[in-house]
């Protein structure tokens, strides 16, 4: 069987890999290069603390997996539990009240605390779940397609256009660099699965949105957990850099950044 995976982010890769491990043949198509979207543009945070039990239950098991994934590959992802913390208001503590007894009935409970604790905050009431972490995302997917390529796996540059079709089935995929055909499609596109699925005939409702993450030159490392507060969150990366985004989304027309964006964020920070 040949399986062809559109897209090179964490998904395709991931995907791609376990596919190659049972034997099966597989292509990649990415039209920019491996990790390129937002695969590669994100804090690299896992966490138990949803608000949903289903969501909690996959991470149960999802984290624990990718704990062992970071030992498995050849570069290192740096796979740490670095916490989030989260500041709360007087509305905000009554519902974090709430999620905890969820978080408690599925073991993964954290504690509430004074922000002041953490030397980088003012006082005020924090709720801090020491279980979560961080890691590297592109040592992550990049550890992936190296062993994608040792093990035979192909990367195909081009942008996927359309299926192939033949008899009612879909039979291979149109490139703007040529067809390639296979028995089996897996469209991994992210955000952008709607718009090429919508070129197909077929309607997702997948809209990209635009959340943009802002990140400075480093200074000195004080914040390991994620901090969120009412509306954003920041952190630092090992190399000191500050990280972190605003809670509104607009719709994605591309990767570009926003200065006013940008702006608003520091000011957030400012009174922390």
């Amino acid at each position: 069987m040949k399986v062809i995976i559109l897209g090179a982010g964490s998904h395709g890769l991931s995907l791609a890999y376990h596919l190659l491990k049972e034997g099966v043949d597989v292509t990649l198509v990415e039209k920019g290069e491996v990790n390129h979207g937002s695969s590669g543009r994100n804090a690299g945070r896992f966490r138990y603390h949803f608000n949903s039990k289903q969501n909690i239950e996959y991470a149960k098991e999802a984290i624990p997996y990718l704990l062992s994934i970071c030992q498995e590959l050849p570069l290192n992802p740096f796979c740490s539990r670095t916490g989030y913390l989260w500041i709360l208001d007087e509305e905000e503590i009554e519902r974090m009240k709430l999620l905890d007894s969820l978080w408690r009935s599925e073991g993964v409970g954290g504690e509430f605390i004074d922000c002041s604790q953490f030397s980088f905050l003012k006082e005020g009431k924090c709720y801090y779940a020491p279980q979560d972490g961080s890691f590297h995302h592109d040592y992550l997917s990049l550890g992936l397609y190296i062993e994608i390529a040792k093990m035979g796996g192909k990367l195909v540059r081009g942008e996927a256009l359309s299926f192939l079709t033949s008899g009612g089935k879909v039979v291979g995929v149109k490139t703007n660099n040529g067809e390639i055909e296979g028995d089996v499609i897996a469209v991994t596109l992210g955000a952008w699965t709607g718009e090429f699925m919508s070129r197909n005939g077929i309607s997702l409702p997948i809209k990209p949105e635009k959340r943009e993450i802002f990140i400075t030159e480093g200074v000195k490392f004080r914040i390991k957990p994620l901090v969120i507060g009412n509306g954003f969150y920041f952190s630092q990366t090992l190399k000191g850099e500050l990280i972190g985004g605003a809670d509104y989304a607009k719709e994605a027309s591309g990767m570009d950044v926003s200065l006013i964006d940008a702006i608003d964020f520091i000011s957030l920070l400012e009174g922390q």
